[in-house]
């Protein structure tokens, strides 16, 4: 969720700044779906809000 005005179409372009950290921080790991809404308003005054569901997989040693 992208806080923005009602003028502003493309909170879709926020959104790939998150996108393209988790492929460069986690590689093909990295790959994932997502949605990106502008709101009027965020909780705590905050620019950007996301939720994340993920999968934590145990490694053998």
């Amino acid at each position: 969720m992208v806080n923005c005005t009602p003028r502003y179409t493309e909170p879709h372009v926020v959104a790939n700044g998150a996108s393209e950290l988790f492929m460069e921080v986690f590689g093909e790991r990295g790959a994932h779906a997502r949605s990106a809404v502008g709101i009027a308003q965020a909780p705590f005054g905050a620019c950007v809000e996301m939720d994340l569901i993920v999968e934590v997989a145990e490694v053998a040693q």
